[in-house]
């Protein structure tokens, strides 16, 4: 017998292992890198291509978050998706994912935006210069680097608290129905609202991955790291308030075999197991 969940199609394999070295573990890891770049490029491209067009910020803040919305639901059978760094960082910190995997995703996603941003660049004949970059978020006038840091670190926060509330394996049954299905267009409302309230004081960043690929491209570095550390340690943040507090798995039981176990499952409910909350007692 297989070692991986058999069904009519292979399945992807258990992504919180540490894979084996085999054929069948190199070709998904191929479909992993694959699936992450185009899920990536697919949203860094529409936003290099409109990027500096008068009165369209409202629009691209629309069309941006019906990208990430189809890329989940495209994608999301292959590699979750992921779609940003920071999100595979908070997925391998809440042992979802094994760092291999991590790796490939995040290396996948950043060459997804140097593809994206490249292949707008080209089509569309905007080639950056001393005054135009594109596909890059702007540190709008008037607004200071900690300002920007801020508001994308609180920004992410709202979405991945999200993120972690669909994922949550603890979540009550009325509340978990058909939410895998509903989560592109949670995805896609999220950035929605998010996006529009930060624009004026961060310029929308949101996704470390995409901000690293156009900077490479527009060989422009400025402000770039508000960017990428304001939303990972939104995402970092996120995780710990809600698997420590939120979740209903929270327990100090669960924590100490989160960070001791080598083996540590998340569908186990370690309050029982560790005595914490008699059997009797759990819904």
């Amino acid at each position: 017998m297989s070692e991986y969940p058999l069904t009519r199609y292979a399945l992807v394999p258990p992504l919180n292992e540490v894979p084996r070295c085999d054929a069948y573990i190199a070709r998904y890891m191929v479909r992993l890198f694959i699936t992450e770049m185009l899920a990536v490029a697919s949203l860094e491209f529409p936003l290099t291509v409109f990027t500096g067009i008068e009165n369209f910020t409202e629009s691209l803040t629309t069309m941006v978050a019906m990208a990430y919305a189809l890329s989940i639901w495209t994608y999301g059978p292959i590699s979750g998706p992921q779609l940003h760094t920071g999100l595979s960082l908070i997925l391998l910190f809440t042992r979802r994912l094994s760092y291999p995997y991590a790796i490939v995703s995040i290396v996948a996603q950043i060459v997804g935006a140097i593809l994206g941003c490249g292949l707008a660049i080209v089509i569309t004949q905007k080639y950056p210069d001393a005054t135009h970059h594109y596909g890059l978020a702007k540190l709008p006038d008037g607004s200071s680097e900690w300002q920007a840091f801020l508001m994308e670190a609180i920004a992410i926060f709202m979405i991945v608290m999200m993120i972690l509330a669909t994922l949550d394996e603890s979540r009550q049954g009325a509340w978990a129905v058909a939410h895998i299905s509903l989560f592109p267009f949670m995805f896609a409302v999220s950035v929605i609202f998010t996006a529009p309230m930060i624009a004026a004081h961060s310029g929308i960043g949101l996704n470390p991955a995409m901000m690293i690929g156009a900077a490479i491209v527009n060989n422009y570095y400025k402000d770039v790291w508000i960017y990428v550390a304001g939303p990972i340690v939104g995402c970092v943040v996120a995780a710990i308030i809600y698997e420590m507090v939120i979740s209903n798995a929270a327990s100090t039981a669960r924590l100490r075999h989160w960070f001791t176990d080598r083996n540590f499952n998340r569908h186990t409910n370690y309050k029982v197991l560790d005595g914490e909350v008699p059997d009797n007692k759990i819904d």
